[in-house]
């Protein structure tokens, strides 16, 4: 670079596009999450009939 030049400036960015919003219940699109929380609300099920009898 000589004396007299300014430094090149990169060209902006254009904005980044809005990002989607996370989804809701994301834990229960994992197969193995899904498996244990409706083992637990059948046993919590159980339990309580099993109570009342």
């Amino acid at each position: 670079m000589c004396s007299g030049e300014t430094p090149a400036v990169p060209p902006a960015l254009p904005p980044a596009p809005p990002s989607a919003p996370a989804p809701r219940f994301a834990a229960l699109r994992v197969p193995d999450v899904r498996t244990y929380l409706v083992g637990g609300a059948l046993a919590m099920m159980a339990d309580n009939i099993e109570l009342r009898s």
